[in-house]
């Protein structure tokens, strides 16, 4: 899992969450983590992903590149994540789950809607 840390924009007057992918070499260029693949595509990806606006997905603003890493430019989500709150909280119950799975639901009819689909393979159940 890349490391993920908050960061205040001055350009941009708001909180910010960075997530930092190490770069790799692999035998299409230069890539995030262990996948090889063509970096170009990778870009592509990340600005058709930025262009995407529904409330229940997190806000891709923008991302940098350094030698070594691949930085992502994230809306800040004020109360963090799902995995965060189950670690410090426990499991959802009642209404509470209620209404994140609808969240949940109605992030991936968004992304399914689209055409072509939207993989979201960074869904985790955890």
């Amino acid at each position: 899992e890349a490391p993920v840390h908050r960061a205040l924009s001055s350009s941009m007057a708001r909180i910010l969450i960075v997530k930092s992918c190490p770069l790799h070499v692999g035998t299409g260029g230069t890539v995030p983590g262990r996948v090889e693949g063509n970096f170009g595509d990778l870009k592509a990806e990340l600005e058709s992903l930025s262009s995407l606006q529904h409330p229940r997905l997190v806000h891709i603003l923008g991302h940098a590149q350094t030698n070594r890493h691949l930085h992502f430019l994230l809306e800040n989500v004020p109360h963090g994540s799902l995995s965060g709150h189950l670690s410090s909280f426990g499991a959802l119950g009642g209404s509470s789950l209620v209404k994140t799975i609808r969240g949940i639901s109605e992030g991936l009819g968004f992304l399914h809607s689209r055409s072509p689909p939207v993989p979201h393979g960074n869904l985790k159940s955890s």
